[in-house]
């Protein structure tokens, strides 16, 4: 389940017109879903417009497709922001992996900081693995993308990282092997 989808012009103007946060509202209303909490609202607010200057570029073309908050099925991860296009050669998906975190600290366990969220600090998944989860999920689980041999390319955006923090985040225990994430 896609609760938001359009070309990435359709995604700029309900920016500029603020009405992204309540769109994707709305999505997961008429989805039967309940509301989502006053938090991830303001997430939407917050971090969207940020993706939004990013994929402004005007070489990613008008046309490419933009997905918000894609269920993966089979579980109850959500996919904050993927855009989908092509290199020339092959299609692709950006898998974006958005945090508003300023800051965070690296632990002894591989791939995992300790970030404050929801209400307390607390050990979570680094952004990037979150990413890479939902990428490996993804492909393991939709056979189109298997099939039309469809990249995903998974990141994370923390927007508001302070760059003096960037040593906690970008910890050799944090970084995928193989540099795929």
């Amino acid at each position: 389940m896609i609760v938001y989808s359009g070309s990435k012009a359709s995604f700029q103007r309900d920016l500029i017109n603020g009405v992204i946060a309540e769109k994707i509202e709305d999505m997961f209303i008429s989805f039967g879903i309940p509301k989502e909490s006053r938090a991830e609202y303001r997430s939407w607010e917050n971090s969207l417009p940020k993706i939004g200057m990013i994929i402004s570029n005007r070489k990613i073309a008008d046309e490419v497709q933009v997905a918000l908050e894609y269920q993966i099925p089979l579980t109850s991860k959500r996919v904050d922001f993927m855009i989908g296009g092509t290199d020339g050669v092959h299609n692709n998906i950006v898998i974006v992996e958005l945090k508003q975190w300023e800051t965070c600290r690296a632990t002894s366990r591989e791939n995992v900081v300790k970030a404050f969220t929801g209400g307390a600090e607390r050990d979570v998944a680094h952004p990037s693995q979150q990413a890479y989860s939902y990428a490996k999920l993804i492909s393991n689980f939709n056979e189109a993308v298997r099939e039309n041999d469809i990249g995903l390319i998974p990141c994370a955006y923390l927007h508001n990282y302070k760059e003096e923090n960037r040593g906690q985040i970008c910890n050799v225990r944090c970084q995928r092997p193989s540099g795929q994430a």
